[in-house]
């Protein structure tokens, strides 16, 4: 049985509607398939179902927007029993609908064309809308193609990044921490599209925040790690800044912390308001999760020096 991983991104949250560069790689420790029970049993298997009629009923309603689908198909296996098997959670910003989506795509697209990644990106950011109501079709394009993919500053995809970021993911100790609250990515993207309304506001975004994360980018796939440092802390920063709202309250303080020492860096992971923090160490020091100061042990992305296992 095919599996579709869920996403981490690393880079680009928000910034990424107004056309900054985006970086994300799949996190296979969570994914979920397709398959047909035709017992189906349990809230969970009841509500996979419901979920997806409603995704069918989206596809069937606009589908003149994609004829490389075959929509009638999918609505059989429904019937016949059709469910999505996901251990991704959701509201965690690890693009569990971008996972379903690439995994409806891949079991019913019905033309096997060869296509650019940006075109199988736009296809895919036209499926996953139905979930959002906008999507930039990030999340499923890296669950589809179980690669990193780099988002440019001209909205070209790119599959291939090189491995100089795991080099230097390892070297910073990137890790994650779970805040333990479901976030919701739709109010947050109207609440961004509202500020982006402002003068102010949107200069700020453009001329600050965005350089910040396209230098990220750079530095992280050209592996310089101080640049890569400095540029995470100024992003982390300017989330305090100009995205206050998405992070939790029990972390707002704890971005404080991080910066002020120097010691460690924490980010969004995703679209906020709930779900895992990204961090990334300055120091190889564990003092954080060990005197509990974090509401969890964080999870390390990669082995590096001052892993907890």
């Amino acid at each position: 049985m095919k599996t579709f991983p869920a996403k981490i991104l690393l880079f680009g949250e928000y910034s990424i509607l107004e056309g900054s560069m985006a970086l994300a790689i799949p996190y296979p420790s969570f994914s979920g398939f397709l398959k047909i029970d035709d017992t189906p049993s349990g809230k969970l298997i009841n509500e996979s179902g419901i979920l997806l009629q409603g995704f069918c009923n989206f596809l069937k309603q606009k589908h003149t927007h994609f004829p490389f689908l075959d929509i009638y198909r999918f609505e059989d296996d429904i019937k016949k029993g059709l469910i999505f098997l996901s251990n991704i959670p959701q509201g965690y910003g690890l693009g569990s609908s971008g996972a379903l989506t690439a995994a409806v795509y891949d079991h019913y697209k019905s033309q096997e064309i060869a296509l650019t990644v940006t075109d199988l990106r736009l296809r895919l950011a036209l499926m996953e809308s139905f979930f959002h109501g906008t999507s930039s079709g990030l999340d499923p394009l890296v669950s589809y193609t179980g690669q990193p993919v780099m988002i440019g500053s001209e909205g070209n995809a790119v599959l291939t990044v090189g491995n100089q970021w795991q080099n230097l993911l390892k070297k910073s100790n990137a890790f994650l921490v779970d805040s333990k609250i479901v976030g919701k990515t739709e109010g947050f993207v109207g609440w961004f599209k509202e500020q982006m309304k402002f003068k102010n506001y949107a200069a700020e975004i453009h001329q600050r925040y965005t350089p910040a994360v396209n230098q990220a980018i750079e530095s992280l796939t050209n592996g310089n790690i101080d640049d890569f440092l400095e540029a995470a802390k100024m992003v982390s920063r300017l989330q305090i800044k100009l995205l206050k709202p998405m992070i939790p309250t029990i972390f707002q303080p704890l971005f404080e912390s991080g910066l002020s020492t120097n010691e460690y860096t924490l980010k969004l992971c995703g679209s906020g308001g709930g779900g895992y923090m990204l961090g990334f160490l300055n120091k190889q020091i564990t003092r954080y999760w060990q005197t509990k100061e974090f509401p969890s042990d964080p999870i390390f992305l990669l082995s590096g020096d001052g892993q907890k296992n």
